[in-house]
């Protein structure tokens, strides 16, 4: 209801009770609201009230999510800081470590070489009686014994080292992996195992296996077959080379026996290749050839024995079978037996190089090996020549060396004569 003045309407102006004066009346007024519309008014401020407090309570939940993100965050950042601080001392003590070690070890390593260089002088030595012999070696492994007395146990020995590896291995494995410790290792282990193997010999009567020595045992120990099979290239085959190099008879049918054996178990279990192995297989040819070079030009036996002794490397160094059967058989043995009469004496010597030869040259073929040829055709000549007579003895030599012939698959040889 809007409210109006009553005024006068007579022309004098006076007021009059009862009258509406227009100027009384409010400017703007608002409309009138009905009870509906009051109602949905209300209900939309309620409902956008009710807007701002789940937007208010969704900015809440996510802050708090934010804030449980950054104490979950903390305390792992507390944590990590505790792992690399943990790992950092941990890399500070090998570090003191190995710098210890290298510098103890360094000054060690000329008297090792000495000791292993004196040993296979020994070794090498041929004039030395036996008795001589023991003296010496025994005086030598004693001062190998003592050669580290003056360093620290935890210096001193593979196990040490290994020891001091296989808590970095346990403690930090991951970093332990990426510091290619199987490459590493092996180097820095190298003079100890030196040390160890200085009175080491292969090729002599009752010699252990590397793999019986404490070095190995410990080594393997730690379940890295990439390191054991670098340990070998690392420090084994350098100190074969060396024996091969200063102590080998290739004429000797045992200590040649032992030497391959030795080879084909390196080759075969922890593998063939990389320069030491190179270099070991081409110490044995140049061995295997100096032998050649110095075999009695007049000794059909001494070159048989040699031919036998070499040809046990057939398969194993590559290149020996050929200074076997070119440089040894063709230009030094067949011209002796050409020289020889054809006599049943020969038999025995003809057999003797048949027996030279590997078996599986005739059992895994069935053709007349190359290399073979010219030695076969020899053997036809004989045979002719001892068939030719009528003595019982010469046909009794003609039917053993036909049956050469056969085993070598060159009968026909035979037959067109």
């Amino acid at each position: 209801l809007l409210p109006m003045t009553l005024v006068s309407t007579q022309s004098t102006g006076q007021q009059q009770q009862g009258t509406v004066s227009r100027d009384y009346i409010p400017q703007n007024i608002p409309p009138v609201l009905s009870i509906a519309e009051i109602r949905n008014k209300l209900t939309q401020d309620v409902h956008t009230f009710e807007q701002d407090v789940q937007e208010s309570d969704g900015r809440m939940d996510a802050s708090d999510k934010a804030l449980a993100i950054c104490q979950d965050k903390i305390e792992e950042e507390e944590k990590s800081i505790k792992k690399l601080s943990a790992a950092f001392q941990f890399y500070q003590e090998m570090r003191c470590y190995l710098n210890d070690y290298l510098q103890l070890i360094s000054a060690k390593v000329d008297e090792i070489s000495n000791l292993e260089d004196r040993v296979l002088e020994v070794f090498a030595n041929t004039s030395l009686t036996e008795k001589e012999f023991r003296s010496k070696y025994s005086s030598l492994t004693e001062e190998g014994s003592h050669l580290m007395s003056d360093v620290r146990e935890e210096f001193c020995s593979s196990h040490a080292v290994r020891e001091m590896f296989v808590k970095w291995k346990i403690a930090q494995p991951e970093s332990y992996r990426d510091a290619y410790i199987s490459q590493c290792l092996p180097r820095v282990v190298t003079p100890l195992i030196n040390l160890e193997m200085a009175g080491w010999n292969p090729l002599v009567e009752n010699s252990v296996s590397f793999e019986e020595f404490p070095w190995f045992f410990d080594l393997v120990s730690v379940g890295d077959a990439e390191l054991l099979q670098n340990l070998v290239q690392t420090a084994l085959i350098p100190k074969v080379t060396s024996v091969v190099e200063r102590c080998w008879k290739p004429s000797s049918q045992v200590q040649s026996e032992r030497l391959v054996d030795l080879v084909k178990l390196i080759s075969e279990d922890y593998g063939g290749e990389g320069s030491e192995w190179e270099r070991l297989n081409q110490a044995i040819l140049y061995q295997i050839k100096q032998a050649v070079g110095q075999v009695s030009a007049d000794s059909v036996t001494e070159c048989t024995v040699l031919l036998r002794t070499i040809l046990l490397w057939d398969g194993v160094t590559e290149g020996c079978r050929e200074v076997a059967m070119g440089t040894l058989l063709s230009e030094r043995l067949l011209p002796l037996l050409e020289e020889l009469r054809s006599e049943p004496s020969m038999v025995e010597l003809v057999e003797g190089v048949i027996k030279a030869i590997p078996s599986q040259w005739f059992d895994e073929t069935q053709v007349l090996v190359p290399e073979l040829k010219g030695f076969a055709s020899y053997l036809a000549r004989l045979a002719h020549k001892l068939g030719a007579s009528d003595q019982r003895n010469f046909k009794t030599a003609y039917k053993r060396v036909k049956s050469m012939l056969l085993r070598m698959h060159a009968i026909d040889l035979l037959k067109t004569k």
